[in-house]
């Protein structure tokens, strides 16, 4: 199984990104992963679904049905910028509906009077940038979510 992972997403499997028992959970359902990553690429074709994964490999651990309707709400969302792959390649986080919220209202908090989607359109890494609540990541020990300094 683990070799047909690598495959799916070479050298993914990593302990600093979540817990050994969890990659246990992925590995015994390869299949499950290679429909989220169609789902991925479904939603966002020109963006790289193993970026999208190594940023957030807890996606792994969520049913395909949730990762689907995640990321058709987030496509939907930026489905009036002209270029939304680009958006989630260079932020994967904003895959999730939640994080993608707290990016905008972080932008809009900084910059009132500007478009807080044409913003992120023309500079996704400004949520760095303004330290948002959608620059998390997870953590190393226990793959919670944690703010980064």
């Amino acid at each position: 199984q683990l070799s047909a992972l690598d495959a799916l997403l070479p050298n993914i499997v990593n302990l600093d990104r979540i817990r050994a028992s969890d990659w246990v959970v992925v590995l015994a359902d390869v299949d499950s992963v290679a429909a989220k990553l169609v789902v991925l690429k479904t939603a966002f074709p020109r963006a790289s679904a193993l970026r999208i994964v190594l940023r957030r490999p807890k996606m792994l651990l969520e049913s395909t049905a949730r990762v689907q309707e995640d990321v058709m709400m987030v496509a939907k969302a930026l489905s009036k910028l002209p270029d939304p792959d680009a958006i989630i390649e260079a932020v994967p986080d904003l895959a999730s509906p939640s994080q993608l919220a707290r990016a905008l209202g972080t932008i809009r908090a900084a910059m009132p009077s500007a478009d807080p989607l044409q913003v992120l359109q023309k500079n996704p890494d400004v949520l760095y940038a303004l330290g948002g609540e959608s620059n998390i990541e997870d953590s190393a020990e226990y793959g919670e979510l944690s703010t980064k300094d």
